[in-house]
């Protein structure tokens, strides 16, 4: 959401501020499709000539840091005075230069991505409570896989098996649920002070595989020092931030996946590692 008034939008991209910030932090979170939504245009007079100064600078950008041209779009908007936002604006200042979507169209033209029935079954619990019709019951969004009534459950870490007692929705009981849906299951067969914030069930006949390192490409964004073997770092991974660090430094690429570089010894800003 971009604030386009007259030296809001300086304050915060042109300097620094947190426009840039809140871009790199949804492109390291693994987003690719994004609407800009270029938001108090009528306190502008709805000019075109602002509207692509703004896009011209934020749109250069976020190509800049990996987003591409055809997974990026551009809105303009009021939310003060609801043009554009839910329908098309019908201000003629507007409607002279722009015939694009409205944001809600815009929202609903996103490109949804695939879900992953297919695969073994895999949940990560987000929370853990006792319920007065399932008893032990944990919550979370199914990764990969469906999940139903009565199907045996592994749980990883550690070797406790369990047995899906039933599921539900928002408050909707389901038979069955899959990949993509925030669920919360109630569970038999296993103890309350067994499960853990952070773990995981999955197929039992397919469990997850623990391991106490792996590979992973990396883009640093900003830093100040360089990334070296050793270096400390937090891993973010569901519910959980848990400590780690970089035990090697294998290659380092370049934006086309090539390879500019085999054991660097340090890694700076903007580079892909591996």
């Amino acid at each position: 959401m971009i604030n386009s008034s007259v030296g809001e939008f300086e304050s915060g991209f042109v300097a620094d501020g947190q426009t840039k910030e809140h871009a790199l932090l949804v492109r390291s979170l693994g987003v690719s499709q994004l609407i800009v939504a270029v938001n108090k245009l009528d306190t502008v007079e709805w000019s075109q000539a602002r509207y692509n100064e703004i896009v011209g600078l934020i749109g250069h950008f976020l190509k800049q840091i990996g987003f591409r041209d055809n997974c990026l779009s551009f809105i303009p908007l009021s939310g003060y005075t609801g043009d554009n936002l839910t329908t098309r604006s019908n201000d003629a200042r507007l409607t002279a230069w722009y015939s694009g979507n409205c944001l809600l169209e815009q929202i609903d033209a996103f490109e949804a991505p695939p879900r992953e029935t297919e695969r073994p079954f895999r949940m990560c619990i987000t929370d853990i409570f006792k319920s007065l019709t399932t008893g032990v019951t944990v919550a979370g969004k199914i990764e990969s896989g469906v999940v139903a009534s009565g199907d045996t459950l592994a749980l990883v870490p550690g070797t406790e098996t369990c047995t899906v007692k039933g599921i539900s929705s928002d408050g909707t009981s389901l038979e069955w649920a899959e990949a993509g849906a925030n669920v919360e299951i109630g569970l038999t067969g296993i103890e309350q002070a067994n499960l853990r914030v952070g773990s995981f069930l999955c197929d039992p006949e397919h469990p997850i595989v623990e391991t106490p390192r792996f590979q992973a490409q990396i883009i640093v964004f900003s830093s100040t020092f360089p990334i070296i073997q050793g270096h400390p770092i937090v891993l973010h991974t569901q519910s959980l931030n848990e400590p780690g660090n970089i035990t090697k430094l294998i290659k380092i690429l370049d934006k086309a996946g090539a390879v500019t570089q085999k054991t660097p010894r340090y890694a700076c800003s903007r580079w892909p590692i591996v």
